[in-house]
């Protein structure tokens, strides 16, 4: 990277922001998300800014005055807050991202997403939208479309005012809410190839990315697809979904790829290779061992021992969706139990389920 500034584009800012209702002052702190500043964060050796919607909830109204404070309290964190319209966030993030792309990038295809029980019956009352024709979502997708051409004006807003003499800026660009912003930014900043490119870009990809067989049922696969190929280099968290990318890649589009010096894997695009990386995201040990030694933490354990006596416990903690696959782990406790004697009356599962209110009917259903 060298003297290159860094910019983390994230969906939502992972940062939460708190006002105190006696004398309205907005305060803000880092969240536990991967991408948070950290007592081990790639922030503390390079300059580095995050760009991201914020979260206040639904019930709140930001005024003027309201953005104006969040942002002075956010910039000695080296964020950028952007304020997207609810409606707008509701189509793009609710709607496009969760109620399409989260199903068809865990393989689950089009006519299981609106049959097979996977919606309550009474959403197709009070959603009509949600049927095997995608055309009868194309709002989503324009609102997906808007969303991120407001984050690519945002962020050509902030690189407009780096120092040149340090070279352009390094975009890392996180997950599948703004698959089309490195086509974005490379298209502003080139002025449609008659510039030369001078960001770097990388995207990583969060969650599994289908096979090529399913992600081709998504009416604008294609565009997805060369929103993410414009990046400098494309990652996930392990080989299956990479390759997946890459047959989707070949099968869409027509692009060859490659393994280079190393063992590194490229796709050939527009005469330069975009590299195809694999990260494993592991545990956060540290961060789980002080969490542990924090007095609730303790408190919570000795309660749960306290109810289940004399038995062998295990704890889950799972988003309640259906993908979560919580009612499979439930199936596999029973079948242990049915099967094997020796632990019935002796073992209990303690299970917890999160609520993000991203999926609402699902998580509802679940």
């Amino acid at each position: 990277l060298g003297k290159r500034p860094l910019f983390i584009v994230c969906f939502h800012l992972p940062v939460e922001l708190k006002r105190d209702p006696r004398n309205g002052i907005w305060t803000a702190t880092w969240n536990d998300s991967l991408i948070a500043r950290s007592a081990d964060s790639v922030a503390n050796e390079k300059e580095t800014k995050w760009i991201g919607t914020v979260g206040v909830g639904r019930d709140r109204v930001l005024t003027e005055a309201d953005k104006i404070s969040i942002r002075r309290v956010l910039e000695p964190m080296s964020c950028h807050p952007i304020f997207a319209p609810q409606e707008l966030v509701d189509r793009a993030y609710l709607g496009f991202c969760k109620q399409q792309l989260w199903p068809a990038f865990h393989n689950v295809d089009l006519l299981d997403q609106t049959n097979a029980c996977w919606l309550n019956s009474d959403v197709y009352v009070s959603n009509p939208e949600l049927t095997w024709d995608q055309s009868s979502v194309a709002g989503h997708w324009q609102a997906y479309e808007q969303l991120n051409r407001l984050f690519a004006s945002e962020v050509a807003a902030c690189t407009s005012r780096l120092d040149p003499s340090k070279g352009g800026p390094v975009l890392w660009v996180h997950d599948y809410h703004l698959i089309l912003l490195p086509k974005m930014v490379v298209q502003a900043e080139t002025q449609g190839g008659l510039l030369p490119r001078q960001t770097k870009i990388v995207f990583f990809f969060h969650i599994p990315f289908s096979t090529s067989q399913i992600f081709r049922s998504l009416e604008n696969g294609n565009e997805l697809l060369s929103g993410m190929i414009h990046s400098d280099a494309v990652g996930f968290h392990s080989f299956e979904h990479a390759r997946n990318f890459l047959n989707a890649c070949k099968r869409n589009l027509g692009l060859k790829h490659q393994t280079r010096a190393g063992g590194l894997l490229g796709v050939e695009f527009e005469g330069r290779t975009v590299s195809v990386v694999v990260r494993h995201v592991s545990i956060e040990v540290a961060k789980i061992d002080r969490k542990l030694t924090e007095c609730d933490a303790r408190a919570e354990a000795m309660e749960i021992r306290r109810r289940h006596p004399g038995r062998q416990i295990i704890v889950g903690l799972d988003t309640c969706q259906r993908l979560s696959g919580v009612a499979l782990k439930l199936l596999g406790l029973e079948r242990l139990l049915d099967e094997v004697d020796k632990w019935r009356g002796k073992l209990v599962l303690v299970q917890r389920g999160l609520r993000p209110r991203s999926r609402l009917d699902d998580e509802e259903r679940t």
